[in-house]
């Protein structure tokens, strides 16, 4: 095996790890929305306030589907053409992209639960502790990912 020949398979080795842990990432936030619209049917909330909820949540599900299929797409395209430099250039790119779409896709989930969570604590009279707990947990597993948290 030549050094370029390993250099390449170290390089596609790296990318399906990266390919793996972001699979992950999307998965566990996957998880977070359908928890979060579960606790938002559950709630009592005024029908405008559900109805801008589950929007937010059904645009955070498409964007996540999305990053998944172009996650996909990316590996797919690569194995589908000659390994070469410019291959590896591309798939570069193609996850440079990915990445910059998916830590927008997760600043926008965290700050949503955030403001979630600081509505929940202003109606904290009319709405149940154990709702509460559920979005610190959620929050905290979040953040447990290493994922970019919105500035404010």
């Amino acid at each position: 095996m030549t050094t370029s020949s390993r250099q390449i398979e170290i390089f596609i080795e790296q990318k399906m790890a990266y390919r793996n842990l972001k699979m992950a990432q999307i998965a566990k936030l996957q998880r977070f929305t359908t928890s979060f619209r579960d606790g938002v049917m559950q709630a009592e909330l005024e029908e405008d306030i559900r109805a801008e909820y589950l929007h937010e949540l059904h645009v955070m599900e498409l964007n996540l589907k999305r990053l998944h299929d172009a996650l996909d797409g990316a590996f797919n395209a690569f194995f589908a053409e000659s390994i070469d430099a410019a291959a590896l250039a591309r798939l570069e790119n193609n996850l440079l992209l990915i990445e910059r779409q998916f830590e927008v896709c997760a600043a926008i989930i965290l700050e949503y639960l955030q403001a979630s969570l600081i509505y929940s604590l202003e109606k904290l009279t009319s709405l149940d502790y154990h709702a509460i707990g559920n979005e610190l947990r959620s929050l905290a597993v979040l953040r447990s990912m290493d994922l970019p948290l919105p500035e404010k």
